[in-house]
């Protein structure tokens, strides 16, 4: 699933979820009213998640780019000594 999909997929579940939420509200259905209140907050854990999931991915690269870079400065110093 790409990015966009999983976003728009959220979107969806949190639409739904306030919808069933003021469907509940409007006509005194506490059942609807509940199950609105948990998807929503469900979409809202959801967006979280992914957020923190892309965050951890950006992080590991600028690290994963960090230590390439150390790797190269150590050979060029290592080979520079050597001569």
């Amino acid at each position: 699933m790409t990015d966009l999909q999983k976003q728009a997929s959220i979107a969806k579940d949190k639409i739904a979820g306030e919808a069933k939420k003021g469907y509940g509200k409007v006509f005194d259905d506490k059942k609807k009213e509940v199950e609105g209140t948990f998807q929503s907050a469900g979409a809202d854990a959801k967006e979280k998640a992914h957020n923190l999931g892309k965050q951890i991915k950006h992080k590991t690269e600028e690290i994963e780019e960090d230590l390439a870079n150390g790797f190269e400065n150590v050979k060029e110093k290592v080979s520079r000594h050597k001569k």
